[in-house]
């Protein structure tokens, strides 16, 4: 298999914004992050291994490896249609933002720290705004000292019973992660972590989704940021299994968070994927809190996805066994007002792909309970997912529920990630 550098936007080609950076004495990295060319997102598979550019661009393989690979034709470039994205980042930033926060309330018990990362020498001054569902804005300014990390505990800074979003500004490039835990209304513990994302935009998408029934309880939350002086309309888009739709109309008050109930929206027992479509910038999280199967409790957090694709990649999943189990689900999302169909290649540790092809009705979310599909346990693989027509129309999430045993004996819960 070659090397592969793949596009989430027509643009130059990554050679032409290489050359621009170098004739104007910046890095590649601070290339990107002025908009050279507006690539917004860049991925590199390389040795079939999947790589944020930004860790190439910093050293990890080398701007010459990567410049020499380009110039021997050795890595193909596929621009795939698209407005853009903003990804969660791997690397340091001056603005960053989450959506989701909670520091809870009586029975329901949260606590939420945002945790920070100063590689820098110098010390860094920033500044977050906590923006609440009341439309309120707490501002709160720090200093991290150089080459340290910071631990801030939210609950301290806004109290309890506060839904939060968070918008950090930082002199200097910092990392940032939201760490949660939680015993959901008093029954479901469990913790979730996410990493900051660099943006707002118009449009997020979520593959997964679930409001569960009677034995298999789930409650799912859909969080809106909008840092804007003006409320934002906020238009959810449900996508259900038979490619039907629902549209709920929300309003995200103007530097506020909100937060909506995707139960409350579409009712109990929906796998549904969602499109959220604000008229004003913001950004989009969901928080899912489970008792699988009334066996695993917990919870787990995505950040949205912001460009469909034609091709997306899992590097864990698991079939557990009866000593370890795991549960391993794909929701898939096709955005298109077509069928489609999806190739799924399960790569195993042996080397041996097994393929699945999935008819995808438009508009739709589609489960696989892959244990099913591979019917074998202890399997451990990777996943590949490609639009058989080669459309960028696909999202893609990976859910898993486990019993899992280890040396410190037995641990319980759930965890899902988008799709890369």
């Amino acid at each position: 298999m070659g090397n592969e550098i793949i596009h989430a936007k027509p643009c130059s080609l990554l050679l032409g914004v290489t050359e621009k950076a170098l004739k104007g004495g910046v890095g590649l990295d601070q290339a990107f992050a002025r908009g050279i060319d507006e690539i917004d997102a860049v991925v590199a598979l390389i040795d079939h291994r999947a790589v944020s550019v930004f860790a190439l661009l910093q050293g990890l393989f080398g701007l010459n490896a990567l410049l020499e690979l380009l110039l021997q034709g050795e890595v193909k470039v596929r621009v795939v249609q698209g407005d853009g994205c903003q990804l969660p980042k791997s690397t340091e930033d001056i603005d960053l933002f989450f959506a989701e926060g909670y520091t809870g309330s009586g029975d329901n018990y949260f606590e939420e720290w945002i945790l920070l990362l100063n590689t820098n020498t110098d010390p860094s001054r920033l500044t977050i705004d906590y923006l609440l569902a009341s439309g309120e804005t707490v501002r709160k300014e720090y200093v991290i000292p150089g080459r340290q990390r910071f631990t801030i505990s939210v609950d301290q800074e806004v109290g309890e019973g506060q839904e939060v979003s968070a918008h950090i500004r930082s002199e200097l490039p910092i990392v940032a992660e939201r760490a949660m835990y939680f015993i959901y209304e008093g029954v479901w513990p469990g913790g979730h972590n996410g990493m900051a994302v660099t943006g707002a935009r118009n449009d997020w998408y979520l593959a997964e989704g679930f409001t569960g029934y009677e034995s298999s309880q789930f409650d799912e939350w859909i969080l809106v940021a909008n840092e804007n002086s003006l409320p934002a309309a906020v238009t959810v888009t449900y996508m259900f299994p038979d490619g039907s739709t629902r549209d709920v109309a929300h309003t995200a008050p103007a530097r506020g968070r909100l937060t909506i109930s995707a139960d409350s929206d579409v009712g109990e027992g929906q796998e549904v994927s969602a499109h959220i479509h604000a008229d004003r910038p913001v950004v989009v999280e969901r928080a899912m809190y489970f008792d699988y199967l009334d066996k695993w409790e917990g919870g787990h957090n995505c950040l949205g996805s912001s460009t469909p694709t034609d091709r997306l990649y899992f590097a864990e999943g698991y079939t557990g066994n009866p000593g370890s189990q795991f549960e391993t689900w794909l929701l898939v999302q096709n955005t298109s007002s077509d069928t489609k169909t999806a190739v799924i290649d399960y790569i195993l540790s042996s080397g041996d792909i097994i393929t699945q092809e999935l008819e995808l009705p438009p508009s739709s979310r589609s489960t696989v309970y892959v244990n099913d599909v591979l019917q074998q346990e202890s399997l451990e693989f990777s996943i590949r997912i490609t639009c058989k027509d080669g459309s960028p129309v696909l999202l893609a999430e990976r859910a898993m529920y486990f019993s899992y045993t280890g040396s410190m004996g037995v641990a319980q819960g759930g965890h899902d990630v988008a799709g890369y």
